[in-house]
């Protein structure tokens, strides 16, 4: 059976648009749950954007380390980063300090050669990084 090229172009781009169709939906979902969530949070009683001092800054990140990967991973392999991190960090060499490492999500793309040092202001997003490195 001889498929033509503008049958396959029209059968791959309604794949890929009804894929990315139902992709943004879900996606459109879960960011509006989410704006109502921090936007009770985020705002004062006026419904003023609220200034977060630092401290309730990093309790936002704290509360969300535990399921951050779960909840960024599928929208990081639409968009390519985990492709990306592939490519650029398996040319790190020698001593590489990562400066708000998060959850340690480049972990896994670094060189075991390479003497990492990961630092970051939260604590909780640090656990989850030796958590994944214990697991190492």
């Amino acid at each position: 059976m001889r498929i033509s090229v503008k049958n396959m172009t029209l059968g791959v781009g309604s794949y890929l648009g009804i894929i990315g169709g139902g992709y943004w939906w879900a996606l459109s979902q879960r960011e509006d749950a989410a704006k109502k969530e921090l936007g009770e949070k985020a705002e004062d009683e006026q419904g003023n954007p609220k200034q977060f001092s630092e401290e309730e800054r990093l309790a936002i990140f704290r509360e969300g380390a535990s399921g951050y990967d779960k909840q960024i991973g599928t929208d990081e392999t639409v968009m390519g980063l985990n492709l990306l991190r592939r490519w650029l960090l398996r040319q790190a060499k020698g001593k590489v300090l990562e400066v708000a490492g998060g959850t340690g999500r480049n972990l896994e793309y670094f060189p075991q050669s390479v003497e990492l040092t990961i630092i970051d202001l939260c604590e909780g997003m640090m656990a989850e990084t030796e958590r994944k490195l214990r697991k190492r």
